[in-house]
């Protein structure tokens, strides 16, 4: 699961070994520590995501609900925190405007 928040992007997916326990992946170390600030970290250079912990289920679900429940927002691109990431999430709100006329177009030719 990709979740881009005002308070960081996180990758979160099923730790392949530990059963029941999630692993969490970002490109900034901060948009971890921003979530869970006493997480330890690895760094990962060669890695698809430079930056990782791996937390039990539980504690990632409540996080990520209290995350949600925080929302004060109602537009994502102007809440982010870091705006030095305004370009990756423009650049991904790009690339889903693009996905979304394909589809679109590809239902009318149906």
């Amino acid at each position: 699961m990709w979740i881009f928040g005002k308070n960081g992007v996180l990758s979160i997916v099923r730790h392949r070994t530990k059963r029941g326990y999630l692993m969490i992946r970002a490109i900034t170390r901060a948009d971890i520590t921003n979530h869970w600030p006493d997480a330890k970290i690895t760094c990962t250079p060669a890695g698809d995501y430079r930056y990782r912990t791996t937390l039990p289920d539980a504690r990632v679900i409540e996080r990520i609900a209290k995350a949600i429940a925080a929302i004060d927002y109602d537009k994502v691109k102007p809440a982010i925190l870091d705006k030095s990431k305004s370009d990756l999430h423009m650049s991904v709100f790009f690339s889903m405007m693009d996905y979304q006329d394909t589809a679109c177009a590809a239902l009318r030719r149906g």
